[in-house]
């Protein structure tokens, strides 16, 4: 379809992340059955033509009557129909992501629509979906490269009611995805030492901040044993709680001996996504960039975005 779309893209380009179908953005030609069904209407004439058989004559018009109103049908079900675009909220590369489509088919419902990812995906069927009123679905992104990605273009095409005909048209999306690095399977264990230099004591709480990971001891209680860090490690692993001081450590480009870029970033994905799970403020020093430690999802969302983002601007 790239041949439609350097001979169609001004009209089917969209401004936003919402279009609905109009006639200039519909494509309809017969199928495989239509062809046949052609064919068969041009021998019935040609037979009623020989034999003047009005009957015959009869029976060729009927059945074009309706293979006429099959293409208006089919045109029909997709004319009007809108789309919406929900981009996914966080991509990580290399891991299945869904991209999600609001479609809007007004007061009658638009049945039979196939949509799928253009050019289609190998050994990926086609989603089957009726649009009833306001209808969500979703499609499987196929895995993505690190960086700011765009998105496949998606096709919405339709058959139905007989299958004669196909309905089509094409959604180039202009939206952008940021795609995260792809987080570590087995990363080293998080920074164990805070820097809590300028940290302050919080005054009259009595409640334990995390002060980062250590070796387990035996008289360690059930609860302080960080198990999912464990799972990633070959020892057992505890936090070390102590109370009033904010939890600082660093997330180091440089303390990283390994020698790929992309396998740094993916250990510092790995540490970021589990620093704010465990509740540290961490800071992240990149070859160029450095964030001040910090926690929240604004923090978090800021150093993937850096970590996404690494060579692009440089």
């Amino acid at each position: 379809m790239n041949w439609l779309l350097r001979w169609a893209g001004p009209r089917l380009a969209i401004h936003g992340e919402q279009t609905c179908f109009d006639r200039r953005r519909l494509f309809i030609l017969p199928t495989g059955a239509g062809v046949a069904y052609g064919a068969l209407l041009l021998v019935l004439l040609l037979v009623a033509m020989n034999y003047n058989n009005s009957m015959v004559f009869a029976f060729t018009f009927l059945l074009a009557a309706i293979g006429a109103n099959a293409m208006w049908q089919t045109h029909r079900n997709l004319l009007g129909l809108c789309v919406a675009l929900r981009p996914p909220d966080e991509v990580f590369a290399q891991q299945p992501t869904a991209l999600r489509l609001q479609l809007e088919g007004g007061d009658k419902a638009r049945r039979a629509l196939e949509i799928e990812f253009e050019p289609r995906i190998p050994h990926t069927p086609a989603t089957l979906v009726t649009a009833s009123g306001n209808t969500q679905t979703s499609l499987q992104l196929p895995a993505m490269r690190r960086g700011l990605q765009p998105l496949p273009v998606v096709r919405i095409a339709t058959r139905y009611p007989l299958g004669l005909f196909r309905a089509w048209s094409l959604l180039p999306f202009s939206t952008r995805v940021l795609v995260y690095p792809q987080p570590a399977d087995h990363a080293p264990t998080l920074p164990s030492a805070p820097d809590t230099g300028g940290a302050q004591a919080r005054s009259g709480s009595n409640e334990e901040d995390f002060d980062g990971l250590r070796a387990y001891h035996p008289t360690d209680p059930p609860r302080r044993i960080a198990w999912r860090a464990s799972a990633r490690s070959d020892s057992l692993l505890s936090k070390s709680m102590h109370a009033g001081a904010a939890p600082r450590i660093w997330l180091d480009w440089h303390t990283l001996q390994s020698h790929d870029p992309e396998e740094r970033l993916s250990i510092l994905c790995r540490w970021i996504l589990d620093a704010e799970r465990l509740g540290l403020r961490y800071g992240l020093r990149l070859p160029r960039r450095t964030l001040d430690p910090d926690r929240g999802t604004a923090h978090r969302r800021e150093c993937l975005r850096l970590l996404a983002l690494y060579g692009d601007a440089e």
